[in-house]
């Protein structure tokens, strides 16, 4: 357990509760947003303990907002004095109230007297901190173009490719992670007595001691062992004798998992499932849409296919992930694409669809 967590006081959460209740119900205007930058300004234990507070009502179903941010990350610029992080939108005006007018009871103030007396529970001591913290998902996330390396509290590594999300549930009896979005390399510390499972929308994936890549794509999640071996269970579906479908995959082996089937065990070079790790992009007689695909994780700009035809064309080769200039000339010289760079994207299209006399392209 994180003793940073432990050590969050009754009165700083209660704090943390009163901000996001005012929150939730919309109460706090511009100044009352300063007045909780600078609250956030005051310690990284002020944004940890708002962020279990917002995260416990997440789950509760309450409110949704707040876990989208960076644990870390948002630990970081409160530290960093001269950042102001905002939240949150203007407050509607209140209503004014009528003089001589005795309480009004509403559902607003019903809902608002609810979260109020739960917030005293989660302030309540030690113990529901203890156990809350334990409850309480890490979020960590990379943007276009970035890669974390990130450790978690049993010493398991994870590499997280660019444009994923990760949430990490740590109990005593279990390590579950969710990924999101995106892609990830797993090297998993052993601890037998706590099975350390990987969920995406198609799959969970359950191992004890292994390292393996997950990645969640738009058509499915493909699974990929490069060291020891995983229990692979798509969504947890049972087979027509009643038990779970699980497939299991050892080293040097992957499986892609969608929600209308499960691809049976194949035998794969692990370089290419994980030289994302090194920025590079190996691609062998793959479609131009997943090509593409792939490049638009780690450029700001991105490429688009125009011309329909060029989706059945091919590529293999090794590309720097962050460069898509080598991609580009590359298609130029093996398939006579035209590349128009004029806009905010780098559109590539087939020599039939090029500029009318008069209105020449701008060739990458």
């Amino acid at each position: 357990m994180d003793k940073r967590i432990a050590k969050l006081s009754g009165e700083l959460l209660d704090e943390a509760n009163a901000w996001f209740i005012d929150f939730n119900e919309n109460q706090v205007d511009a100044a009352g947003r300063e007045a909780f930058n600078a609250w956030l300004r005051r310690s990284p234990e002020c944004v940890r303990a708002f962020l279990q507070v917002s995260a416990f009502w997440e789950d509760a179903g309450a409110y949704q907002k707040w876990s989208m941010l960076d644990t870390e990350g948002l630990i970081a610029r409160a530290r960093a004095e001269q950042n102001i992080f905002h939240l949150g939108t203007v407050a509607h005006d209140r209503p004014a109230a009528e003089p001589n007018a005795g309480p009004v009871v509403t559902k607003r103030s019903v809902k608002r007297v609810w979260l109020a007396a739960a917030s005293v529970v989660v302030a309540a001591g030690a113990g529901f901190v203890t156990w809350y913290s334990s409850y309480v998902a890490s979020v960590y996330t990379t943007g276009i173009g970035e890669q974390r390396s990130i450790t978690l509290e049993d010493g398991s590594m994870v590499e997280l490719n660019a444009r994923s999300r990760l949430r990490v549930r740590f109990t005593e009896n279990s390590r579950s992670v969710d990924l999101v979005e995106g892609q990830a390399l797993f090297t998993v510390a052993k601890n037998p007595e706590r099975p350390f499972v990987v969920t995406t929308n198609d799959t969970h994936v359950r191992a004890v001691g292994t390292r393996f890549d997950v990645y969640r794509k738009r058509a499915g999640t493909v699974v990929t062992v490069v060291e020891g071996r995983v229990a692979v269970n798509p969504n947890q579906r049972p087979t027509r004798g009643g038990g779970l479908e699980q497939l299991m995959l050892g080293a040097g082996e992957q499986t892609i998992v969608s929600p209308i089937e499960v691809a049976p065990p194949a035998a794969v070079d692990t370089f290419i499932a994980t030289a994302w790790t090194e920025k590079k992009l190996v691609f062998e007689s793959t479609p131009l849409r997943e090509v593409v695909e792939e490049f638009n994780r780690y450029n700001r700009r991105q490429l688009v296919i125009r011309d329909p035809d060029l989706f059945d064309f091919h590529v293999s080769g090794v590309f720097p992930s962050t460069d898509s200039s080598r991609v580009i000339e590359f298609l130029r010289q093996r398939f006579g694409v035209v590349v128009d760079s004029a806009g905010q994207d780098i559109e590539l299209s087939g020599r039939e669809h090029a500029s009318p006399a008069g209105e020449p392209k701008k060739i990458f």
